[in-house]
């Protein structure tokens, strides 16, 4: 059997000396905001980083020393390594200097532990969290077989099981101190949901219900008269009592909705002849909040205060394609800037799994 690498998910929980200096934000993909400092930092597809300030589009800094942006702790910046390293089976840790982009420290390169991922693999969401005062990185592996022959018969039969890896880092030095494994718990109560429908979330397909501070969301659908509805359900987390059930649209057909990597925003174009103007549902609000027009389809939305952050693919030429962030605002409907964070191999959006 080959281990594969399904996801590399890093949680920031800042600390509690930490938690009224920051309202941090996981921002679409390879990104963070700091809300109270209106900045948003993003990957570039020159493994760089840049800080943005979001009320303009101008650039704070750029740093050549990163890759991802994970998350802030006091002062700092976390990010990790790009793909380069991590198709190799590894990954490292850095902290920047959040005003100016200076690299402070960097860790040695830390083994997943697994083969290294193929080229056709997707490079997995990364994000970290403090913990009295230690820094804490996450990732989740599955036992699911990947071999090239079809598996014996009681191996198929066998689920995947998942692991829960994290390495605990000394931010100070960059060295790790401590490593563990545990089994994968489910992040979300065990309800049976039959008619989930399936949305976009981090740049993937997901189906099934999310959590959102105190509440849990799921998209669902439900058969009528001659037609079929798409609805966004939310309960109160703790005593899975259902608060509010939202129509997003009469017709599935190929509308996909997005929830933001913050899982407080649903998103979805008016229409499936039309992606240009798109609706924006709270799931705290249980309410429509805003209509925008987007410039071309997105890859991943976000919702920072009162504006709308997206990324968008722009054709080149037939075989490369320019990455361009874009803010909206929500209140007037219209882009305020757009920023180019680089070229990258062209290619569509998967199409909804049926």
């Amino acid at each position: 059997m080959r281990f594969s690498l399904i996801t590399m998910t890093v949680a920031l929980l800042i600390g509690s000396s930490f938690a009224v200096a920051f309202a941090c934000s996981e921002c679409l993909q390879g990104g963070v905001v700091d809300v109270s400092a209106h900045i948003g930092y993003f990957a570039q597809l020159d493994h760089s980083v840049v800080a943005i300030d979001l009320r303009n589009g101008t650039t704070v800094w750029t740093s050549p020393n990163a890759g991802v942006p994970l998350a802030l702790s006091e002062g700092g910046l976390l990010v990790t390594s790009d793909d380069t390293l991590w198709k190799t089976g590894q990954f490292t840790v850095a902290i920047l200097d959040v005003k100016t982009g200076q690299l402070r420290v960097r860790s040695k390169p830390i083994n997943i532990g697994l083969s290294p991922v193929t080229s056709d693999e997707r490079p997995p969401t990364l994000t970290a969290y403090f913990e009295k005062e230690v820094l804490v990185v996450q990732w989740e592996t599955d036992s699911r077989y990947r071999g090239g022959a079809a598996p014996p018969t009681q191996r198929a039969n066998i689920p995947p099981k998942k692991l829960v890896h994290s390495v605990v880092f000394n931010p100070t030095t960059g060295e790790p101190t401590e490593t563990t494994s545990e089994p994968a718990q489910s992040t979300t109560p065990g309800v049976l949901l039959p008619a989930s429908v399936s949305y976009r979330r981090r740049g993937e397909w997901v189906r099934g219900p999310w959590l959102s501070g105190k509440t849990m969301a799921n998209i669902e659908s439900s058969t009528g008269e001659n037609e079929k509805k798409i609805e966004l359900r939310i309960w109160d987390k703790g005593a899975l009592k259902s608060r509010a059930m939202i129509e997003l649209t009469r017709n599935e057909g190929d509308v996909a909705p997005y929830v933001t990597a913050d899982g407080n925003f649903v998103i979805l174009p008016s229409t499936s002849q039309s992606n240009n103007e798109w609706r924006i549902f709270s799931v705290e609000k249980a309410s429509e909040i805003a209509h925008v027009q987007l410039a071309s389809h997105p890859l991943d939305l976000c919702v920072v205060d009162s504006r709308l952050l997206y990324l968008s693919s722009v054709p080149s030429n037939p075989k490369s394609a320019t990455v361009v962030l874009r803010s909206v605002d929500l209140r007037s409907g219209q882009q305020q800037w757009e920023r180019t964070l680089g070229q990258r191999q062209a290619g569509n959006v998967p199409k909804l799994p049926q």
